[in-house]
């Protein structure tokens, strides 16, 4: 149990334990997660994902993904090449000058 004390930043006079503190945070954190609609927490969930997974390497994101699924990373790697090559040749169709 950590009583540490800390006092609060907006109001003098007011001191916390490091426990008291996290159940303020516990309670605030459900009264937002209450009030969130799906798409909402959808969106959230998917920011804090994408902040997740693009701060790892290539290998890192590999084995996220083959955690998640064996047989997914080869297929998304296949779609990105895929789409890759396909701008290359819309790119060089509308730029034939530039190969």
């Amino acid at each position: 149990m950590n009583t540490s004390v800390t006092p609060s930043s907006s109001q003098e006079g007011i001191f916390l334990t490091s426990d008291q503190r996290n159940e303020i945070a516990q309670q605030f954190a459900e009264l937002v997660v209450d009030n969130m609609d799906y798409k909402t927490m959808e969106q959230y969930i998917y920011d804090n994902m994408m902040e997740y997974f693009s701060k790892l390497t290539v290998d890192e994101l590999e084995e996220e993904v083959h955690n998640h699924d064996e047989e997914l990373w080869e297929e998304l790697v296949d779609n990105v090449r895929i789409d890759d090559i396909q701008l290359q040749r819309q790119h060089l169709l509308e730029n034939p000058d530039k190969k």
